[in-house]
């Protein structure tokens, strides 16, 4: 009973959707990279060589680093741009002087 309680709860736990995606999942890492539309193939390609990334292993079998690599990918998959801040005016006048 106890053993069955707690493989109920930790099943609940790793599949719980957090806005519709698993939290957990026997899923592999290509599936997860690969699953995102929109993508430059060149810049996935790039992506998992840098980050040395193995698409056949499983996300539950990876370590914390291996599974944070992952994530940073997914990321970077899609370009993105950073905006500069606008300088407050009095900043802006004592640069020009």
């Amino acid at each position: 009973m106890l053993y069955e309680r707690a493989a109920e709860c930790f099943l609940a736990l790793s599949v719980r959707p957090l806005a519709g995606v698993p939290l957990q999942g026997d899923l592999s890492a290509g599936k997860m990279i690969f699953g995102v539309d929109g993508v430059d193939p060149a810049r996935r390609a790039r992506l998992i060589e840098l980050l040395d990334i193995d698409l056949y292993q499983r996300m539950n079998t990876m370590s914390d680093g291996q599974r944070r690599r992952v994530q940073i990918a997914m990321g970077l998959l899609k370009p993105y741009q950073v905006r500069r801040p606008r300088r407050a005016p009095q900043f802006a006048a004592a640069a020009a002087a």
